[in-house]
């Protein structure tokens, strides 16, 4: 495999960097905790090889309303070693990555498709985690093209938003929609709850938090879950809205 383009190449707004990252941060959280997703045992890759590299999950996804296979790993090794067995499969091209340095994001190239995939380092002497997204190239194409639609389910249109990623998991029954809106966090989770509790969209005695600049709420209605986290710097009035959601039954 080769590397022949990298996230950090500003060709559109749908490949920066963070938009990827923060989709596949969020499923591979999910992944790791075993919240939403049921171990499974896929066919062989490459990485399947590598010592230490044990395979969590496999499912068919639907991105961007693109058909494609995500995958996850966890790896017992350090996030050094990770990264240099994925910049070797790349070519030994240079680490491109997310400021942190525990972020790797690469996008691979091959004969029969496209490979997208990032590194997490989840510190505290946890695992790391490898996520693939694999894509024929008519998929491929039609993802980064955009989301075909600028509505997110359970959530009325925001006036000033648009809707950059769309993600659906019918095995898990698990959606994740990312939207850019040019206003500051606080008021994207204000408009947020005022909508969700008009919906009958209720808070779990949980009352949500922060993490770093994201402020994050967990809602529930009926045998559905909705999770938002809204992101933001604190001097610039611009924010992404992720918006999971999940069927119990």
């Amino acid at each position: 495999m080769n590397l022949s383009e990298s996230f950090l190449l500003p060709q559109s707004a749908w490949r920066r960097p963070w938009i990827f990252a923060l989709a596949f941060i969020a499923l591979a959280a999910l992944c790791q905790a075993r919240i939403f997703w049921s171990q499974r045992i896929g066919p062989e890759t490459a990485f399947d090889a590598f010592p230490g590299w044990s395979r969590t999950y496999e499912a068919e996804v639907r991105v961007n309303g693109a058909d494609g296979v995500i995958e996850t790993w966890s790896c017992d090794e350090n996030f050094e070693a990770v990264c240099a067995r994925l910049n070797a499969i790349a070519g030994g091209a240079k680490t491109d990555g997310v400021p942190g340095r525990t972020i790797l994001i690469r996008t691979l190239f091959t004969d029969t498709g496209v490979s997208r995939i990032i590194a997490l380092d989840f510190g505290r002497d946890q695992p790391c985690a490898v996520i693939a997204l694999r894509q024929n190239r008519k998929d491929y194409e039609s993802m980064i093209a955009g989301p075909g639609k600028q509505t997110v389910t359970d959530l009325p249109p925001h006036p000033r938003g648009r809707v950059r990623l769309t993600v659906e998991n019918f095995d898990t029954r698990t959606g994740l929609d990312l939207l850019e809106i040019p206003e500051a966090p606080s008021e994207v989770l204000g408009w947020a709850h005022e909508a969700l509790s008009g919906s009958g969209w209720s808070r779990p005695d949980s009352p949500g938090g922060m993490f770093g600049t994201s402020r994050f709420r967990l809602y529930s209605r009926g045998d559905a879950l909705l999770f938002i986290q809204v992101s933001g710097g604190a001097r610039e009035p611009n924010s992404t809205l992720a918006v999971l959601r999940k069927k119990l039954n």
